[in-house]
């Protein structure tokens, strides 16, 4: 994605968060904007951390976000699970050797590349942005560069 695609992705972002007007429709509108500007990305989803250490899928493009990102809370590992106690951009492909009981399973359902982002404010995690790629198994660069600066929050109002 180039520099202006992701300008007019952001853009498109901002205006559309604009018009939500719940939180599940926010996180719905950054899951989707997510998945039509990042490419490789075929599936989006949001996981919140709760203060009791519970994590919960909050928004998804598509029932297989569901899917994955239970099968890591389950196991309490893979990238969505990691990324929510390290500072950095998680991500797995079929070379992946960190997750021995999640990659085996994520391969075999179809998941070829994933990326867990730490979404946080002020040094709280709030929760992850989860990327999921069914199509490709190494994701642009771009898109892995693009990750790597959504990783903090914006302020609140």
């Amino acid at each position: 994605m180039t520099l202006p695609d992701v300008a007019a992705a952001l853009a498109e972002a901002a205006s559309a968060i604009n018009a939500a007007r719940t939180l599940e429709e926010t996180l719905d509108t950054i899951a989707g904007v997510a998945q039509q500007s990042l490419e490789g990305v075929d599936q989006v989803g949001v996981s919140m951390l709760h203060g009791d250490g519970r994590i919960e899928t909050v928004s998804a493009t598509d029932q297989l976000v569901w899917e994955f990102d239970a099968l890591q809370y389950e196991l309490r590992e893979g990238p969505c699970v990691a990324s929510l106690s390290c500072d950095a951009v998680v991500s797995l492909t079929g070379r992946e050797t960190r997750w021995p009981r999640y990659l085996p399973e994520a391969l075999r359902r179809g998941v070829r590349a994933q990326i867990g982002v730490r979404l946080h404010h002020a040094g709280d995690t709030l929760g992850g942005l989860n990327l999921y790629s069914t199509s490709v198994e190494d994701l642009p660069e771009d898109t892995v560069r693009t990750a790597h600066c959504s990783r903090r929050m914006p302020p609140s109002p």
